[in-house]
C-alpha cells in the first residue's frame, strides 16, 4: 500500500507468512515540524506491527517444525511370584557301577559299559559300533570263538579281527510274543541291514517311537551281568544269528524280530523255524532276542 501525506510518501509491502523486511522510504522531501512528528508516528507504528507480524511469523515456524519428544521413563513394574521349584536331578550311575565304567548316550538313553572284571593286561577305551568298549591290550587278550561265553555273559554268534571282537546274543528270549512297534509310521533312521546298524537302528526306534512295550524297547532295556548295551539285531544280524542258533540255544520255533523297518507298515523278521526272512506287519507279534557287540 502506499501513504502519501504532504510532500513525502512511505512504500512498503508487509506480508504475514515471512519475517516482515525493513521499510523502505521512498523519497523524504520537505517536512514542516507537524509532518516530521506525523512521520515518525507512523514510522513508530510501522516497526510495532513489523515486530508483532516477525514474531509471530517465528513462533509458527518453530510450531511447524516441532517434533514429539519422548516422556520420561515411568516407574519399573511391581515383581512377580517365584516360579515352582524345578525336579530334582538324576543320578546316572547305576548302583553296583564300579570304577573303570563308562556311562555312555546311544543317541535315545544313558547305558553302561562296564569295565572288564579281571585282567592283568593294560586296558584301552575304543570305539566299536558306537559303544566306548575296554580292550586289552598285548599279549592274553581275550580271544573269543563261537559257542563261547562273551564278555557280558551271552554266547558269541559272530567274530572278527580272530576273536578279539564280534557279536553275542543272551541266551534266553527277553519276549515270546510282542509287536514291533509304530504301526504307519516312517522311522528312515532304522533301516540299517547290515553288521553293525543293530545299535543304530535299535537307538532311532527308541528315540522316535513312543509305543510301549516294542521289540526294540524290550531289547534296549536288557541288562546282564552289568552290562546294559544291548540292542535288537539288524536283519543281517539276524542272518547270523540264525546260522548260530544251535550254539546259542533256547529258540522257540516262531519268528524273531529284527530292528531293520521295511517301510512304514512293515518290519524285518527272520523264521527260526526254516530260516526264511521277510517282512511282516509292525503290528504282528514275534519274539525277542537282545545282541550286543564287543
Amino acid at each position: 500500500m502506499k501513504i502519501i501525506s504532504g510532500t513525502f510518501f512511505v512504500s512498503t509491502i508487509i506480508s504475514i507468512s515471512a519475517p516482515l523486511q525493513a521499510a523502505t522510504i521512498g523519497e523524504l522531501n520537505t517536512f514542516d515540524a507537524g509532518s516530521a512528528a506525523i512521520a515518525a508516528e507512523v514510522n513508530g507504528n510501522f516497526e510495532s506491527v513489523k515486530k508483532s507480524v516477525n514474531d509471530n511469523a517465528t513462533r509458527i515456524a518453530s510450531l511447524e517444525g516441532a517434533k514429539p519428544g519422548t516422556g520420561p521413563q515411568g516407574q519399573a513394574g511391581v515383581k512377580g511370584p517365584a516360579g515352582p521349584a524345578g525336579t530334582n536331578g538324576v543320578d546316572f550311575m547305576p548302583v553296583g557301577a564300579k570304577s573303570g565304567d563308562i556311562l555312555f548316550w546311544n543317541g535315545s538313553k544313558w547305558k553302561l559299559s562296564p569295565v572288564p572284571a579281571k585282567t592283568t593286561m593294560p586296558l584301552s577305551l575304543t570305539l566299536l559300533d558306537g559303544v566306548p568298549t575296554w580292550t586289552a591290550q598285548g599279549q592274553g587278550l581275550s580271544m573269543y570263538k563261537i559257542g563261547d561265553n562273551g564278555p557280558a555273559g551271552g554266547k558269541v554268534f559272530y567274530i572278527t579281527d580272530g576273536g578279539l571282537h564280534g557279536l553275542e546274543a543272551a541266551t534266553t528270549n527277553q519276549s515270546d510274543s510282542t509287536t514291533w512297534g509304530c504301526l504307519n509310521v516312517d522311522l528312515p533312521g532304522a533301516n540299517g541291514t547290515k553288521v553293525g546298524t543293530g545299535g543304530p537302528n535299535t537307538g532311532d526306534v527308541l528315540a522316535s517311537c513312543g509305543d510301549a512295550g516294542i521289540a526294540a524297547k524290550i531289547a534296549g532295556n536288557f541288562w546282564l551281568n552289568g552290562y546294559q548295551d544291548w540292542y535288537l539285531p539288524s536283519q543281517m544280524e539276524l542272518s547270523l544269528l540264525f546260522q548260530q542258533k544251535n550254539k546259542v540255544g533256547r529258540f522257540s520255533a516262531g519268528f524273531y524280530w529284527s530292528s531293520t523297518e521295511s517301510d512304514k507298515e512293515h518290519a524285518w523278521y527272520q523264521n527260526f523255524s526254516n530260516g526264511n526272512q521277510a517282512y511282516n506287519f509292525k503290528d504282528k507279534k514275534g519274539a525277542v532276542r537282545a545282541i550286543r557287540s564287543f
